[in-house]
């Protein structure tokens, strides 16, 4: 039985094969069955539980400039992606720069044109920008999937969305970028979960006026009573969108007294849940326009 490997490096280290001897690594160790093989010509000390750790592994393998993107870029900047684009131990996507060959290795699907995108780094390893990957993946996303998608790569930045605006007004001809436009035009800002924007797409399909996203609500004297995640201020109507984090018995009692402060300011709140949306969205958005007709 063959003893540990001992190595001079630490427990979670990546190593280029040729590098091996200055690490003081002999060469008959690099064949031992306690070294993880990512791809050729690299090591790890061992095997990778996550997706950063493939990338890590398959970073050093990485020629100049190369990056990755697409769907393992989006995985990487934590960015929601639909479950079909999130199986585990799915291939690796890098981008190459144009005029130098894709990536050819096992567990890889490699694509060319990382000139004409922004690099950024991600846990130690190069991806595309968040805006480039939006754009990479339009081809690959539903009109709902981008918009939520872009949601996240915006957040509550107003010069992130006009970045986004710019890199598409500059890429006509590409892949997916008629629907990309589509997308971009209901992109918003504010939205903090991607429950939250497929509910407002809801809202908007439904015909229902547009609402402030994560927007203050305040009694009639001015006094802040709540940050709320859909407002219609003018009618006083609020609605707010629960998901897991609200199952928390103290997040609950903390959602019910300022509800309770918001009914009593003369708000009319309405709680949706995974079991509204989509579920029951018709249902939900007649409700709402009542409420907004009144």
């Amino acid at each position: 039985m063959q003893a540990p490997l001992l190595l001079p490096i630490a427990g979670d280290e990546t190593f280029l094969v040729r590098d091996a001897a200055p690490l003081g690594i002999p060469a008959h160790r690099l064949r031992s069955r306690h070294l993880h093989v990512p791809t050729r010509g690299v090591r790890q000390v061992a095997p990778p539980t996550s997706l950063i750790g493939r990338a890590r592994g398959m970073a050093p393998a990485l020629p100049y400039g190369a990056m990755f993107s697409h769907q393992t870029a989006a995985l990487l900047h934590g960015l929601p992606l639909p479950l079909r684009l999130q199986v585990e131990g799915a291939p690796l996507h890098i981008t190459t720069r144009t005029g130098t060959a894709a990536v050819r290795r096992a567990g890889v699907i490699g694509h060319r044109g990382a000139q004409l995108r922004t690099s950024t780094t991600v846990r130690d390893v190069p991806a595309t920008s968040g805006r480039d990957t939006w754009l990479d993946l339009a081809p690959h996303l539903s009109i709902h999937d981008l918009v939520v998608l872009g949601d996240a790569v915006v957040g509550a930045d107003a010069e992130a969305l006009a970045a986004l605006r710019r890199l598409v007004a500059g890429s006509r001809g590409i892949r997916g970028v008629v629907k990309a436009r589509a997308a971009l035009d209901l992109v918003r800002l504010g939205s903090r979960s991607p429950r939250e924007s497929l509910t407002r797409l809801i809202f908007l399909e439904g015909g229902l006026p547009e609402p402030e996203l994560n927007a203050d609500a305040h009694d009639a004297h001015g006094g802040w009573l709540a940050t709320v995640d859909f407002l219609w201020r003018d009618q006083r109507v609020v609605v707010e969108y629960d998901g897991d984090v609200h199952a928390d018995p103290d997040q609950r009692r903390k959602d019910a007294h300022r509800r309770r402060l918001l009914t009593a300011a003369g708000w009319t709140v309405v709680v949706l849940t995974s079991a509204d949306i989509p579920r029951r969205a018709p249902t939900v958005v007649e409700d709402i326009r009542r409420l907004l007709a009144r």
